[in-house]
C-alpha cells in the first residue's frame, strides 16, 4: 500500500517500524531498500525531495466524489422514471 502512496503523490516514502518492515521507497514506487521483520537493523539512503505536483496531490478525491454525485444523480433519474410509468 505505501508503494501506491509514494507513486500518487510522486514523493519519496521512507517507513520505520519498530517490530514490522522498514525501508525506503522512491518517487517511482520502486522500492530500494527495507529490513527483514522482526529483526535489529539500521539503514540509510539517500531519499530524493521532489517538488513536482501530482493531479492527484492537487485535486485530491475531487474526480470519485463527482463520479459519486453522477451515479447517485442517475440512479434517482432512473428510479423516478420508475415511479412515474408505474402510475
Amino acid at each position: 500500500m505505501s508503494v501506491f502512496r509514494a507513486v500518487e503523490s510522486r514523493r519519496s516514502l521512507v517507513r520505520a517500524a519498530n517490530t514490522g518492515i522498514s525501508g525506503f521507497i522512491d518517487p517511482s514506487g520502486r522500492v530500494i531498500e527495507t529490513t527483514q521483520i522482526f529483526r535489529n537493523a539500521v539503514i540509510t539512503q539517500k531519499v530524493p525531495m521532489l517538488q513536482v505536483e501530482t493531479l492527484y496531490s492537487r485535486f485530491g478525491d475531487v474526480f470519485a466524489m463527482a463520479c459519486l454525485g453522477l451515479s447517485v444523480f442517475f440512479m434517482l433519474l432512473r428510479l423516478l422514471k420508475f415511479r412515474k410509468l408505474s402510475f
